[in-house]
C-alpha cells in the first residue's frame, strides 16, 4: 500500500474513534455551524490521545508492529462503535441554545470583514509555516534531541523501547511523558519507515488545530467576529507559528489546555450536558499531562480552581459532582502517567539535582526572586515576537471596547482566569527552585503553552464589535427620547 494510504490510516483511525466517542457526550442540537468544527477538533484531540495511550500499552507487551497496531486499533474502533450505537438515541434532556447576543444591522458586515481578515492572515501564516518547515524539516533542536529521537527508539527497537529513557542520552528530559513519541512512532510503524512527513503533519495539525479550537469555541460562545479576531491574533503571533513548526510539545500541550477550557466553558451553555462536557474536559487535561510535565500543573491548578469556585457556590452538590466528573475524566490517563513515572522514567532533574535546604535557600533569596520576576515582566511585555507589544495592544483594545455585559464572569470566565493565574504562580516557583536559570531559554515556550487559552479568556471577556456598535447607536437615541419626552421646565 502507498504511503498516502498509511497516512490516511494514521490520521483517520483516531478521527473516527474520536467522533464516535465524543458523539456520545457532546450536544447534538446546537444550531451554530462553528460547533461542528469544534466537535471535529475535539474528536481529533480525543482520538490521538487515546491511540497514544494504546500505543504505549502495545509497547509494554512488546507488540508494536504494523499488524499488531491494526488489530488493536480495529478492536478499539469496534468497541467504541458499539458504545456509540448503544448511546445514539436522542437525548431527552433539554439543550439550551446559545444565549441571545447583540445582533445589530451591521453584524453581518462586521462578521464578513473579520472573516476576510482571518482568511488573509491564515493564508500568510500557512506560507510562513511551510517556509519554516522547508528550512528545518527535522524541526528545532528539542524536536530531534528529545521527541523524535525518542520516537526513533520506539519505532526502531520496540522490544527495547526503554532504551529511550537511558541515562546515556544525557540531559534530554528523560522523565517527559510519551504522547508525541508514541504518535510519531505509530505513524512510522504504519508507514514502514521513519519519514519526516509524520512529525511535520503532527505539528501542523496541532498548530492550526489550536487556532481552529479558539475560533470555533469563541464563535459558538460569543459570535463569529469574536472567534475570527482571536484566530487572527493567534495566527499573527510569530513565535507561536515558529514553535509549532519546530515540532516541539509546547503547542500540542497548549491545544489540550485550550480544549479543556473550551469544554469547561461550554458546560454553562448546555445544562443537560454539564457533566459529560466536564468529563471530556478532564480527559483533555489528562492528555495535556501525558504530553508534557507542565500538564500536571494544569491539572492541579484546574482542580484547585474548581474547589475554590465550588466553595464559593451556593450549589454545593452540583459543584461536587462537577469536580468528580473532571477527576473521572482525567483519572485513566493519570494512572497511566503514574505507572510510567514510577516504573520507567527517571526522576525529574530539577528535583533530583536539588536538596530541600538548597530549595529553601533559593526561595528565600530575594535577589533571585526579583530577577525571575523581572524576566517574567520582560517576556510578558514583549511576548510573541511581535514588532510591537501585543500585550499593550490588547490592553488598549480592552480599554476602547470595554468588558462585555453578556458574559457571566463568575460562571464562564473566573475558572479560566484563576487557573491561568495559578499556573503562572506555579511556573514562577519552579523557576525559583530550579538549580539553573531556566528563564533564558524556556520562559517564552512556557508562556506559549498558555497563550491560546489566554487569548480565549480575553475574547470571552471583551465586548464584541457588534455590542460596541449597538451601544453606540442605541444609547444616544434613548437619551434623546428621554429628553424629548420630559416636560419643559421654565425658570
Amino acid at each position: 500500500m502507498s504511503l498516502v494510504v498509511w497516512f490516511g490510516v494514521w490520521f483517520g483511525s483516531p478521527l473516527v474513534f474520536g467522533l464516535l466517542f465524543t458523539g456520545c457526550l457532546l450536544p447534538r442540537q446546537e444550531p451554530a455551524k462553528s460547533f461542528y468544527v469544534l466537535r471535529f477538533l475535539v474528536a481529533i484531540g480525543v482520538g490521538f490521545g487515546f491511540f497514544s495511550c494504546l500505543s504505549f500499552f502495545l509497547l509494554l507487551g512488546l507488540a508494536f508492529g504494523r499488524e499488531q497496531l491494526l488489530i488493536a486499533e480495529s478492536l478499539a474502533l469496534m468497541i467504541v462503535f458499539l458504545f456509540f450505537l448503544r448511546n445514539s438515541s436522542p437525548s431527552k434532556k433539554s439543550i439550551p441554545t446559545v444565549r441571545e447576543r447583540f445582533e445589530p444591522v451591521s453584524a453581518a458586515g462586521v462578521q464578513k470583514a473579520a472573516c476576510l481578515c482571518f482568511l488573509a492572515i491564515l493564508a500568510v501564516s500557512v506560507a510562513i509555516f511551510v517556509a519554516h518547515v522547508w528550512r528545518s524539516p527535522h524541526g528545532g533542536f528539542d524536536a530531534f534531541a528529545i521527541w523524535n529521537l525518542r520516537a526513533k527508539f520506539l519505532f526502531g527497537a520496540p522490544s527495547h523501547w526503554t532504551d529511550a529513557l537511558s541515562s546515556g542520552l544525557g540531559w534530554s528530559h528523560l522523565d517527559y511523558p510519551l504522547f508525541i513519541p508514541t504518535v510519531v512512532a505509530r505513524g512510522w510503524s504504519l508507514a514502514g519507515g521513519d519519514t519526516i512527513a509524520i512529525p511535520i503533519l503532527l505539528a501542523s495539525l496541532f498548530t492550526f488545530g489550536t487556532v481552529g479550537l479558539a475560533v470555533s469555541g469563541l464563535s459558538t460562545l460569543r459570535g463569529a467576529s469574536q472567534g475570527f479576531l482571536a484566530g487572527s491574533v493567534l495566527l499573527g503571533t510569530p513565535f507561536f507559528l515558529a514553535l509549532g513548526a519546530d515540532q516541539v510539545a509546547d503547542v500540542p500541550i497548549g491545544f489540550f489546555i485550550l480544549m479543556s477550557f473550551v469544554l469547561l466553558t461550554l458546560r454553562h451553555r448546555f445544562a443537560g450536558y454539564r457533566y459529560r462536557l466536564t468529563f471530556l474536559a478532564g480527559l483533555a487535561a489528562g492528555f495535556s499531562a501525558w504530553t508534557k510535565n507542565e500538564g500536571l500543573l494544569f491539572l492541579a491548578s484546574t482542580l484547585i480552581s474548581l474547589f475554590i469556585i465550588g466553595f464559593m457556590s451556593a450549589e454545593k452538590r452540583i459543584s461536587a459532582k462537577t469536580i468528580g466528573c473532571f477527576i473521572l475524566g482525567a483519572l485513566p490517563v493519570c494512572l497511566l502517567i503514574l505507572f510510567f513515572k514510577t516504573q520507567f522514567a527517571p526522576a525529574n532533574y530539577i528535583f533530583s539535582a536539588n536538596t530541600a535546604p538548597a530549595m529553601a535557600t533559593r526561595i528565600g533569596d530575594i535577589t533571585r526572586q526579583l530577577a525571575i520576576l523581572g524576566a517574567f515582566q520582560r517576556e510578558i511585555r514583549n511576548f510573541g515576537g511581535w514588532p510591537l507589544s501585543m500585550t499593550g495592544i490588547l490592553i488598549f483594545y480592552l480599554l476602547v471596547l470595554g468588558l462585555s455585559k453578556q458574559v457571566k464572569f463568575k460562571e464562564e470566565v473566573l475558572l479560566l482566569v484563576l487557573t491561568l493565574t495559578l499556573m503562572l504562580i506555579g511556573y514562577y516557583f519552579v523557576y525559583i527552585i530550579a538549580p539553573d536559570d531556566l528563564t533564558r531559554y524556556s520562559l517564552n515556550r512556557i508562556l506559549t503553552q498558555l497563550w491560546p487559552s489566554t487569548v480565549f479568556a480575553y475574547f470571552m471577556l471583551v465586548r464584541t464589535i457588534e455590542e460596541a456598535l449597538t451601544i453606540k447607536e442605541t444609547v444616544p437615541a434613548k437619551q434623546f427620547m428621554a429628553i424629548s419626552a420630559a416636560p419643559e421646565i421654565i425658570p
